[in-house]
């Protein structure tokens, strides 16, 4: 669903195809990095529909406004990314207060009924604070919460995006709108790469526009210049192409797995650990495999990482690096037995300290340890 309302943001004005589809592949790629399974896929849908009723509003009073409510009643039972959404919609209501004087008033109205439906939601004080958390003291350990790198395909796109906005804006100039909404977004991409696609999703809304008007034939928004002229592939072609892709669609969802790829998780490990021994310390990529495939064996950490911020993320650090008082932390915590990649400092350790092996992988990707 996000990929078709990205193609509806990168088709604004008319946008020609070998523009607008080269956008909508760069911005899906950067998008790739955060392509697991977990809630932030609603995010990553919701995100360019969001952007796409809101482009396609008009000042004043619109039926389109009377879907975000519900839009943000079902995000925010989603995905904490619904907070983001409302940045953007706030965005949106003062530009549209600011340009249109009142007629941007039922937008404003708009926000406010979207900001009260986002508290209908088990804990939305909850959410609110793991947001503050992740802007504010982003888990640096884990590669997305980094800084944008340039040197990995992702992060050399989204560099790609800032220097076209940046040059195209020069070029054919730009909006209060769009600077308001992409300054933001740009600063959030910095932050961390998981937050370069949301950047680079808005800046194709704008970008595809003014790419056609530098193409041969475009012309200045507004201005007189000549028809542009679009490349269409010949009639009798066209059946066939479309024949072709609708067969290459059929093979790739009949191609697809039906089982996920298990292969970097400890699945070899599961029958070792089905006894209870005790604490189990566990790698935190592995917590919610665990979970799903182990729920009688209780785990450490797992993957959401915010009801572990302020103690049990630290300390699990401190032990698996090995950091001052981590054998303090094993008798606090009473780990009994771990499973951890074997080149894990603590693993080590303990392997010299007697801590005996229960089970192992042969490609030296996982190792199940006991206390002697």
């Amino acid at each position: 669903m996000g990929s078709l309302f990205l193609v509806r943001l990168a088709r604004r004005g008319l946008t020609p195809w070998w523009i607008s589809l080269p956008l909508v592949i760069a911005a899906l790629l950067v998008s790739k990095i955060t392509w697991t399974d977990r809630p932030q896929l609603f995010t990553l849908a919701l995100f360019p529909a969001l952007l796409d009723l809101l482009l396609s509003g008009r000042p004043g009073f619109s039926r389109r406004l009377l879907v975000l409510p519900p839009l943000f009643l079902l995000w925010t039972n989603l995905h904490g990314g619904y907070l983001l959404g409302l940045v953007v919609v706030a965005i949106f209501a003062v530009e549209s207060v600011l340009t249109n004087g009142r007629r941007g008033l039922p937008f404003a109205a708009t926000a406010v009924a979207c900001v009260a439906v986002s508290f209908v939601n088990p804990a939305p004080l909850e959410l609110a604070g793991a947001a503050r958390e992740d802007f504010l003291h982003p888990p640096r350990f884990l590669t997305e919460f980094l800084p944008p790198d340039v040197v990995t395909p992702a992060g050399a796109l989204f560099a790609a995006f800032v220097m076209l906005v940046i040059a195209t804006a020069l070029l054919r100039g730009g909006s209060l709108r769009e600077a308001m909404l992409l300054a933001p977004l740009l600063y959030l991409a910095f932050t961390a790469q998981r937050q370069m696609l949301f950047f680079c999703f808005a800046a194709t809304a704008y970008l595809g526009a003014r790419l056609t008007t530098l193409a041969p034939g475009g012309s200045r928004p507004g201005g007189s210049g000549t028809t542009r002229r679009t490349f269409e592939l010949p009639a009798p072609v066209r059946m066939p192409v479309a024949i072709v892709l609708v067969i290459a669609a059929l093979a790739s969802t009949f191609g697809a797995p039906v089982h996920p790829d298990e292969r970097a998780y400890p699945a070899g490990a599961l029958d070792a650990l089905r006894v209870d021994n005790g604490v189990l310390l566990n790698e935190y990529d592995w917590g919610g495999y665990l979970i799903f495939n182990l729920p009688e064996r209780p785990v450490f950490i797992d993957g959401r990482y915010v009801p572990y911020l302020g103690g049990v993320l630290d300390d699990y650090r401190a032990l698996v690096g090995l950091r001052p008082g981590w054998r303090d932390l094993l008798d606090k915590y009473k780990v009994r037995e771990l499973l951890l990649r074997p080149e894990r400092p603590l693993a080590v350790a303990l392997r010299e300290d007697g801590w005996r092996v229960r089970s192992s992988d042969q490609a030296g990707r996982w190792i199940v340890l006991a206390r002697p």
